[in-house]
């Protein structure tokens, strides 16, 4: 547990450090007024030398920017950040559901930036799995921060077996239509598997203390 505590601890200092204000704006604020001046000068150069590199330079500068303003919303309101660090049901959704929304925006722009890649084979036609690798992957960080912060493991087994239980359910009768089957049960099975882990890990540091 000692790497994600010390993961955490790292994030909510990059966090605190883009809160800082430097004049009229924060830290955040200045690298995002960065990247818009970025793309507005990569236009004006396409516009006068009239070639396809600065145009894509510029078009990666708004992508950036749109992709570190909606990651950074979550943490905008000490409501929402209070909301993802609590244990709660809702507290588990409101992140899985927001915090998997703004992975899904930054990761379909990563994959438009990239001209190699077949955005509609890659992206559109394999939405569900997906969907279900975020999915697997912020459930595991919902549980291992809280897992780190807390002692209150029942309460936190009691809803990892809740979860288990409905997104295997909604797998097999609804998302099952949608999506190669085994590829999503197996993303359950290592999620589900390593919180197990991750359990463990916690229940013998707490023995030994």
């Amino acid at each position: 547990m000692k790497l994600y505590k010390t993961l955490f601890i790292r994030v909510k200092k990059i966090i605190h450090f883009l809160k800082q204000r430097v004049g009229p704006l924060t830290v955040a604020g200045i690298i995002f007024v960065s990247l818009l001046i970025g793309a507005l000068l990569s236009s004006l150069i396409d516009d006068m030398l009239n070639t396809q590199f600065f145009d894509k330079i510029g078009r990666i500068f708004i992508s950036l920017a749109m992709i570190f303003i909606v990651l950074l919303i979550p943490t905008a309101n000490s409501k929402y950040t209070k909301a993802l660090t609590t244990i709660s049901h809702k507290s588990y959704l409101f992140f899985i559901f927001f915090v998997g929304l703004f992975i899904w925006f930054a990761v379909s722009q990563v994959i438009m930036l990239i001209p190699s890649i077949d955005y509609n084979k890659v992206f559109v036609d394999n939405n569900v799995n997906i969907m279900f690798t975020i999915y697997g992957i912020l459930t595991i960080i919902w549980f291992a921060y809280q897992l780190v912060f807390t002692k209150e493991l029942c309460i936190l087994r009691k809803h990892i077996q809740l979860y288990t239980f409905i997104v295997t359910v909604l797998q097999l009768f609804v998302f099952n239509k949608y999506s190669n089957f085994q590829y999503c049960i197996s993303v359950l099975i290592i999620t589900y598997t390593y919180i197990q882990y991750l359990f463990e890990v916690k229940t013998i540091e707490l023995e030994k203390k």
